[in-house]
């Protein structure tokens, strides 16, 4: 694995200080560092595992006794149902049913020093309270831009003063983060806030990237798309060359992935990750979904009526995430699986993967909206249950809301008040925002909750 690294005398890392010292807008959490730091022994056995079970088939994992007693302690799989021998007779778990359980995780009970919460972005219904253990949290923040070079062929990693570089639109990040990396061989990852409506913030990002050189670039497929179009499909930069662009968080179309590629004039890769249990796998240099078993225990994909398929629905059991495991946990995604790569790698591939697209608001005169800058709206406005985003023209919308029915009538008036100032205030320019109660159905798979009735040219 050491050959994956670049040896030290070719590194150009920089220290903390010395990114605080250019840019000192930038944020360090040193506490979730120090925190980290213990669980550097597990991480780089982890990381030999993923490179081993690069060549080498993994063997298969079953469902033990002792699997049972380590998920049994969490209210969720507490019926009788989990009495069985089998994973395969074991039912599957939804999203919906975490939604309904008062408590599907007992967190407390976990042998852990440190526990981190989070929620998910809602992308796909109400936002799931999540919890990581330690050690999981330290795999997702330090391994994934690791694991996703290594699977894209790529060695002497580790020679560029950072690793890499998240580009995110969600301005809660502030200016931006500096993720300190424990492991020896590979430098810092940076996750930066830019907005591609404002010429100062993508010259920022410009500069910061020319100066730090991040070995990969990496952002959502619609943050991306809105890039391309501010830099008229030519690269903005002089001398910066990622070595892997990467994309992840939602679909990523051939259209862009080829614009991408010839505007950075370097490789694309997707990456494929759910908030629930991280990383899950990402592309080789043939463009196949490899799914990651180094950490994940097992993959299945089921049809409508939970039969083995090949065509179907992808489920994942890991037992990881001690705070969190999941077992048959339906992802919702559709995947195709293929019989192999012609990289030669073993273990699951994917042929297609149908995910999810983000919606781009087109409001006329070159401004350009990404939904995914509203991904707080549900832990600032904690008595909404789900709303609907609906662009009717080019700078009006529809945004229906769903509340807490226990609210009186002052309170509803509040609530929907307050929503819609955090959307129009969350727009490139002042648009018309017509805020009104509706109930929903999101069990099926037809819900959006960003829509557009407008067409463009």
């Amino acid at each position: 694995m050491d050959s994956l690294f670049a040896p030290p005398h070719l590194r150009r890392r920089l220290g903390t200080q010395e990114v605080l010292a250019r840019y000192p807008e930038l944020n360090c959490d040193d506490e979730q560092y120090e925190d980290s730091l213990p669980d550097v022994p597990h991480l780089h056995s982890v990381l030999e595992t993923f490179a081993q079970r690069l060549t080498a088939e993994t063997p298969a994992w079953e469902w033990t006794e002792a699997a049972s007693r380590q998920v049994r302690r969490h209210p969720i799989y507490a019926g009788d149902e989990y009495d069985a021998t089998d994973l395969t007779e074991l039912p599957t778990l939804t999203k919906p049913m975490l939604r309904r359980h008062p408590r599907p995780f007992d967190h407390l009970a976990e042998p852990t020093a440190v526990i981190y919460t989070d929620k998910t972005s809602g992308t796909s219904g109400a936002p799931l309270d999540l919890a990581y253990s330690q050690q999981f949290m330290s795999q997702s923040l330090y391994l994934e831009p690791i694991k996703i070079m290594m699977r894209a062929g790529l060695t002497g990693l580790g020679t560029r003063p950072v690793l890499s570089a998240f580009l995110t639109d969600n301005p809660s990040r502030g200016s931006g983060l500096i993720v300190r990396n424990p492991l020896e061989g590979v430098g810092h990852t940076l996750v930066v806030h830019i907005d591609p409506n404002d010429p100062a913030s993508l010259q920022r990002v410009g500069r910061l990237l020319e100066d730090l050189q991040p070995e990969v670039l990496s952002s959502k497929p619609n943050l991306f798309r809105m890039m391309l179009d501010r830099w008229g499909g030519r690269s903005p930069f002089v001398s910066y060359r990622p070595r892997l662009v990467v994309s992840g968080g939602a679909m990523l179309d051939d259209v862009l992935r080829h614009a991408l590629g010839a505007a950075l004039g370097s490789p694309v890769t997707s990456s494929y990750a759910i908030s629930e249990a991280g990383y899950v796998g990402s592309e080789c240099p043939h463009g196949r979904m490899h799914l990651d078993l180094s950490v994940h225990n097992r993959f299945e994909v089921i049809d409508e009526y939970g039969r083995p398929a090949t065509t179907g629905e992808l489920v994942i059991t890991t037992l990881a995430n001690s705070c969190m495991p999941l077992v048959r946990y339906r992802m919702g995604d559709t995947v195709t699986l293929a019989d192999g790569c012609r990289c030669g790698r073993p273990g699951p591939v994917l042929r297609e993967l149908r995910g999810r697209s983000t919606q781009i608001f087109d409001l006329g005169g070159g401004a350009k909206l990404s939904p995914t800058r509203y991904m707080k709206l549900f832990e600032l406005h904690p008595a909404v249950l789900e709303y609907q985003l609906t662009q009717t023209s080019d700078r009006q919308f529809r945004l229906r809301v769903e509340l807490e029915p226990d609210l009186g009538a002052a309170q509803r008036r509040e609530a929907l008040a307050a929503v819609a100032r955090y959307i129009a205030a969350g727009m490139p320019v002042p648009v018309a925002v017509d805020c009104a109660e509706q109930t929903f159905d999101t069990a099926g798979a037809k819900f959006a909750r960003f829509r557009s009735e407008v067409q463009h040219a």
